[in-house]
């Protein structure tokens, strides 16, 4: 059980399920299936931060599909 780092600087316990709805979001806007736990390819460690994770989820995603990583890196700038 660890801890990753809100943007806020608050501290929350780590739920990998938020990282699987996240790339399995970016792989639907491309029309791609979604994958059984994606999470167990994104390093996290404790105390890592929101922007830290996501930068990894980027990094991931133009491995395995390009255009869903950009679909991705979109939907973080609208959101920022």
């Amino acid at each position: 059980m660890f801890y990753i780092t809100k943007r806020n600087g608050s501290k929350q316990l780590f739920d990998n399920t938020k990282i699987n709805v996240a790339i399995n979001a970016a792989l639907k806007s491309v029309n791609e299936s979604p994958i059984d736990n994606p999470s167990q390819y994104i390093n996290v460690s404790d105390g890592d931060s929101v922007e830290t994770i996501q930068d990894q989820i980027e990094l991931w995603l133009m491995t395995v599909n390009p255009a869903a990583a950009k679909s991705f890196i979109l939907y973080r700038e609208h959101h920022k």
